[in-house]
């Protein structure tokens, strides 16, 4: 039979409720790595898609 939450004894230190935080967060060069690759992304394609690409710089 398939274990349910609901069967599992509640945890006392928790306060009976389940944990829904993952067991590592992610450290915070990740997450500014993350945002600046974003950003760099947004930012080619909005220079592209405005028509300032790189051609302006072959002769």
């Amino acid at each position: 039979m398939t274990d349910h939450p609901e069967d599992r004894p509640a945890n006392s230190a928790m306060g009976g409720k389940l944990s829904t935080r993952p067991a590592r967060p992610m450290p915070r060069w990740v997450k500014a790595f993350i945002i600046a690759a974003a950003v760099l992304v947004v930012a080619f394609a909005v220079i592209h898609l405005s028509g300032g690409g790189m051609m302006s710089h072959t002769p």
